[in-house]
């Protein structure tokens, strides 16, 4: 049986993928939160934290690796039709990963750079590119929303956020997925902060000044 294709041009080159993809496998929060958001059940994806913004059903997708290292039997096992990730991170497993099943990787892994532009990737390689543009849409009305519920000036309020773990404290960058949602709503950000961070900051306990702002985000 033949199987309709279109043609996605990404960061590794040009990809024929399914019209509609039925088996997705995922390998990173990014592809994994776009698929979710546009109504789709990867059938594999990385190794999971335990969040409360996954639904419960999440806990079913099969785990195909963690981090950086995927596990091509587990993924070839799943039978998928279509693998999304990025360069940034799968950029040397892909000639294997384009053997199982067509691969789309972004560029960046979401963490940094232009997550919008990464959305609507994996939405045209999912065949949801209109479902995504609405769902943009609908993030800059709520951008809006909040710029008018919010009483003071954005642009004199100084915004950290950070995440604490076992080895230390990571503040987000300008550059990093919250720091390009601040950016959007008009908060100020830290110099410590600012663009060119990578997507965030290691600091240790000496370094918590850098965090320092009108509001802290954890």
């Amino acid at each position: 049986m033949t199987i309709s294709t279109r043609t996605i041009e990404h960061a590794m080159g040009n990809t024929q993928v399914p019209l509609s993809p039925e088996r997705v496998v995922v390998l990173d929060y990014a592809p994994l939160d776009t698929a979710l958001a546009l109504g789709i059940q990867p059938v594999g994806t990385i190794e999971l934290l335990d969040s409360p913004i996954y639904p419960d059903d999440v806990n079913t997708i099969v785990t195909v690796g963690e981090g950086t290292q995927p596990n091509l039997e587990t993924i070839l096992r799943l039978q998928p039709d279509l693998i999304l990730g990025s360069r940034a991170i799968f950029r040397r497993w892909y000639g294997r990963l384009s053997q199982i099943a067509p691969t789309v990787l972004t560029e960046d892994n979401g963490r940094d750079g232009d997550w919008q532009a990464n959305v609507q990737l994996y939405a045209e390689a999912l065949g949801k590119a209109e479902q995504a543009e609405q769902l943009l849409v609908d993030y800059q009305q709520r951008v809006a929303a909040l710029q008018t519920s919010l009483s003071e000036p954005l642009q004199q309020m100084e915004a950290s956020v950070i995440s604490i773990w076992t080895g230390g404290v990571l503040a987000y960058s300008a550059d990093s997925f919250s720091g390009a949602v601040l950016r959007d709503i008009g908060f100020a950000r830290n110099p410590a902060q600012g663009e060119g961070k990578n997507y965030g900051i290691r600091l240790s306990r000496e370094d918590l000044t850098q965090i320092d702002g009108d509001v802290l985000f954890l």
